[in-house]
């Protein structure tokens, strides 16, 4: 499986950590079907809705840079969220 990215985080910074752009992937399908983004987008429009997929394509327009203090937040939160799904399956 792979990360595949709704909006591409290497063209779009400040998409590419948040949690509606990600969603597990085939390698078929993200690598060498370029991520299939259409039908991509069709499936985040039923598992999360329009607005929010809208809000992340306008979001996708902000060409922001994360700073090292933000990089490391975000590492922080996600390393917490990884050990509460670890607590919840190996309990």
């Amino acid at each position: 499986m792979h990360t595949g990215h709704y909006i591409t985080s290497g063209q779009h910074p400040s998409t590419r950590y948040d949690l509606d752009n990600l969603r597990p992937q085939c390698l078929q399908c993200n690598y060498f079907g370029s991520g299939k983004q259409q039908l991509y987008r069709e499936y985040l429009v039923s598992e999360i809705g329009a607005e929010r997929v809208e809000k992340l394509e306008t979001k996708s327009k902000l060409h922001k840079i994360y700073t090292a203090l933000e990089l490391r937040a975000k590492a922080k939160f996600y390393n917490n969220e990884i050990k509460k799904i670890k607590g919840e399956y190996f309990k």
